[in-house]
């Protein structure tokens, strides 16, 4: 079985693809949530990576509508 290494995409290339502020991605990585990898004076994220955590935070991005139910 071979190696597969992951692919990286830049900091900025990440904010635009998902939308977020650069320094809510390194507020994520201080918390954690995400791995920021440095070659020299460039920053590195795992766009899967990124896009996991935010799938997983689902209503608290606000980006998912709460059923309210009645009894």
């Amino acid at each position: 079985m071979g190696y597969q290494a992951a692919i990286t995409v830049r900091v900025s290339q990440a904010q635009s693809a998902f939308g977020v502020h650069k320094s809510t991605l390194y507020r994520w990585r201080n918390e954690g949530h995400i791995v920021i990898h440095k070659r020299g004076s460039m920053s590195f994220v795992d766009p899967v990576e990124v896009k996991n955590f935010i799938m997983g935070l689902g209503d608290q991005m606000g980006d998912h509508s709460q059923e309210k139910v009645n009894k």
